[in-house]
């Protein structure tokens, strides 16, 4: 049994502009027009995993962070280095929600060996590096990441992610025992792929910190729709029946949502302190809140867009820190006819 490191995507993606729940009443904007669009269930095959386009990345990411080049990948055996404490392709994929994984392996002249562990969703790509070499020159002990092994402190070369801004995150350390790590997440969140790796973790999706029935409620809805990894992001305030659960679309994009009784949450609530727009899907008035340009968001902002609708006893309020609003709005289409608002 390995040990669990409880990892919640709403504490890694840290997504803002929520507000209390008391206060979800708030200021309450629509817009001048309203749209209907007839909901139609799709379904997406998933892609071939073809490690071409990731390897490509990882190429480019050794060069950047100043290691020297190697050979070409092959796939990893068990006797190569940093296998012991790295996970299969299979569970490392499988935590993060994704569909491909793979674990491949190179070497340089000088007798370097690296381990490449990377998951993926088309262009939604997450590796760990390791290697047992050090760059031409030292990472820069700049940003503390938390890798559950270590605390160390390195560099980034690109990131941190924000929302609307940076797409992805290359961060780059050197270990304990002189070994080189590097963390690259694109459109995903980089803590969850640097914590997901090692050997002796593993993530909670385990339903034992299930309380209220709007857990229950959501969880059951969400796991009917095809949602992964569906869990509890956060534990409810004492006495709130708000639940908060976090899942992964079936196109690898990471979602928080809440499920309050409705009257809870204000759907025409302007969380950006922005006009909200409203949808009409199956007959449900679903309404979208989105963070500004680039330009107008905080520094330190993750939040994208949040959409929000009322469906029979319950509200779904749903966030997102990556993707798009129309990636969101996608999913919320083809998740409202599975859900009978009308009862």
């Amino acid at each position: 049994m390995r040990p669990v490191a409880v990892l919640t995507v709403g504490a890694l993606v840290a997504l803002g502009g929520c507000g209390d729940d008391d206060d979800a009443a708030g200021t309450t904007t629509t817009s001048e027009s309203t749209t209907t669009t007839e909901a139609t269930t799709t379904t997406t095959e998933a892609p071939a995993c073809a490690v071409d386009e990731v390897l490509a990345e990882a190429d480019a990411t050794v060069q950047l962070v100043g290691l020297a080049p190697g050979s070409e990948w092959t796939e990893a055996t068990p006797g190569v280095a940093f296998a012991e404490r790295t996970v299969s392709p299979e569970q490392y994929r499988e935590d993060l929600a994704l569909d491909c994984g793979a674990e491949m392996a190179q070497a340089t002249d000088a007798g370097a060996e690296r381990l490449l562990l990377a998951a993926w969703t088309g262009e939604r790509i997450v590796f760990v590096l390791q290697a047992t070499d050090a760059p031409s020159t030292p990472f820069q002990e700049a940003a503390t990441f938390d890798l559950l092994l270590a605390q160390p402190r390195g560099q980034y070369f690109a990131g941190p992610y924000r929302a609307n801004r940076d797409i992805r995150t290359i961060w780059a350390a050197t270990l304990g025992q002189g070994e080189s790590i590097v963390i690259f997440a694109h459109d995903y969140s980089a803590g969850a792929a640097a914590k997901t790796w090692q050997e002796g973790f593993e993530t909670s999706g385990d339903d034992e910190y299930v309380t209220l029935d709007s857990e229950r409620y959501g969880m059951q809805k969400l796991r009917a729709a095809g949602a992964r990894n569906v869990s509890i992001a956060e534990l409810p305030e004492i006495g709130s029946p708000i639940g908060t659960l976090q899942f992964v679309t079936p196109l690898g994009l990471a979602v928080v949502t809440r499920v309050a009784p409705v009257g809870m949450i204000d759907p025409t609530t302007e969380w950006h302190q922005r006009p909200v727009t409203s949808e009409e899907v199956e007959g449900v008035t679903v309404y979208l809140s989105v963070a500004g340009p680039p330009d107008d968001l905080d520094a330190l902002t993750y939040d994208i867009a949040h959409a929000t609708f009322d469906c029979g006893e319950w509200t779904w309020h749903v966030q997102i820190g990556f993707g798009t609003p129309e990636e969101l709005m996608d999913w919320v289409r083809s998740f409202i006819p599975t859900l009978d608002c009308r009862t």
